[in-house]
């Protein structure tokens, strides 16, 4: 957390401002000024898949397939620290930049706060994105399996990032702030526990060979 207030703190001192002036207003503007009915009720939608609730609900039973799998309770453990800790950094963080939103005119749902990162696009690519890697790295299913998971952890935190732009609830660099965020957290951790399961591994190996070399001398 001290090394993303830090970087995050430095950049957006640098680049804040011209950013949201050269890059941000003309984009949402350009956005705003072509919305069509049938896309906006259709990012409405999107938009709750990153909602809190649901995130945890895909935590649960996400973890709890994979537990079923592999036979262990780590990875719910693991999905959980991915969630909280985006969670809290990307508050942390929105009270430290305390950037503020979009004009309300531009906005389809009304929302409230400080708007740097986006929670959304944190937390969405944070959950889906850690379910994605967990597959892949306990190989709890086929190759395909793996493929399609990650296919759509990358396709709904997309959507649910750019849902957030469509909408006027954040500036585009929210969003891609947030998916930055969220994949070094998911970096960190993943690197983690990584290290803890090769330790484990190695006390596991270590343990069975003091056990069976006294019974080697023995006989």
């Amino acid at each position: 957390m001290v090394v993303a207030y830090a970087v995050t703190e430095l950049l957006w001192r640098i680049l804040g401002p011209a950013t949201t002036a050269l890059i941000d207003s003309p984009v949402l503007s350009f956005v705003v000024s072509h919305r069509v009915g049938w896309l906006t009720a259709t990012m409405r939608q999107i938009t709750r898949l990153g909602n809190e609730g649901l995130l945890l609900v895909v935590v649960v039973i996400a973890g709890s397939v994979l537990r079923r799998r592999t036979g262990s309770w780590r990875p719910l453990l693991i999905l959980v620290a991915i969630a909280v800790g985006g969670v809290t950094i990307e508050r942390v963080l929105k009270l430290v930049i305390a950037r503020p939103r979009p004009p309300s005119r531009w906005m389809v749902v009304f929302e409230s706060g400080w708007s740097f990162p986006s929670g959304h696009a944190t937390r969405s690519a944070a959950v889906y994105g850690g379910m994605a890697c967990l597959t892949a790295r306990l190989r709890a299913f086929g190759q395909r399996t793996q493929l399609m998971v990650w296919g759509l952890a990358i396709v709904l935190s997309f959507l649910i990032g750019i849902s957030r732009v469509y909408l006027g609830v954040h500036w585009p660099t929210d969003v891609v702030g947030g998916w930055i965020l969220a994949a070094g957290w998911l970096w960190i951790v993943l690197l983690i526990t990584g290290f803890m399961s090769e330790t484990i591994l190695r006390r596991d190996v270590l343990v069975h060979e003091i056990e069976v070399t006294p019974k080697a001398g023995s006989s």
